[in-house]
């Protein structure tokens, strides 16, 4: 628990999943096979932990700016009622195997 406090991770900071289940570089072991272990190595779960908290925080990052970008150039978020209508239309236009 206070290796994810020094880390910046709680529930309402969380890490993204990807990162738990898999390594975050070609060389490390997933933060799961880490936590796993009898005896935890602290530094390599702590550095595991703070880096892919970086790369989630980054990709937060990059998804709020499109978002942004995409407010400003005029689209508009749409409301649950629209984006279940929206899927509704979408997938009776989908061409469907005919038997």
């Amino acid at each position: 628990m206070e290796l994810l406090v020094e880390c910046r991770v709680s529930a309402n900071n969380p890490l993204f999943p990807r990162f738990v289940r898999s390594a975050v570089g070609p060389r490390d072991r997933s933060l799961l096979e880490l936590l796993c272990e009898k005896l935890i190595d602290e530094a390599t779960a702590k550095d595991v932990i703070r880096r892919a908290k970086a790369m989630g925080d980054a990709i937060d990052a990059r998804r709020e700016e499109r978002e942004a970008r995409l407010r400003k150039a005029g689209f508009e978020e749409v409301d649950d009622g629209q984006q279940k209508a929206n899927l509704a239309r979408n997938v009776a236009l989908l061409r469907w195997p005919q038997r």
